[in-house]
């Protein structure tokens, strides 16, 4: 089963509603990495909020609105689709964490290039 082993995140002032959002949202993707992330914030008690909207964008991830904010959760591809701008640490920790056969999920709030383009990346793995 897949775990996330590892999280960085782009300071926020409002980080436990961006992950309240974001569980709200993955409960209701699919996606075993979703459900990875659901069990991963669950069990550290970050309840889930409910999006207002939601979207499986295919092979790529989701995009979920709450309160105005549109989210993106998913892989390189979304976040290159939707204009969002990856620090320079994001996209160094992606190749060597991809390297060691991990798989990074990208986190964005509202699709801005500005101080914190992006929420955080969570980086998984099959247990050996």
């Amino acid at each position: 089963m897949p775990a996330v082993i590892y999280i960085d995140v782009i300071g926020s002032d409002e980080r436990l509603l961006h992950e309240q959002v974001l569980n709200g949202a993955e409960i209701m993707s699919e996606h075993p990495q979703g459900q990875t992330i659901v069990r991963y914030l669950s069990e550290r008690g970050v309840d889930p909020l409910n999006p207002d909207k939601f979207r499986c964008i295919t092979g790529k991830g989701i995009e979920f609105v709450k309160d105005g904010n549109t989210y993106l959760s998913g892989n390189v591809m979304l976040m290159n689709d939707a204009g969002v701008e990856i620090p320079g640490r994001f996209r160094d920790e992606a190749l060597s964490f991809e390297n060691e056969g991990k798989t990074p999920v990208f986190v964005s709030v509202n699709n801005r290039p500005s101080r914190r383009p992006i929420l955080g990346s969570l980086w998984g793995q099959e247990p050996a």
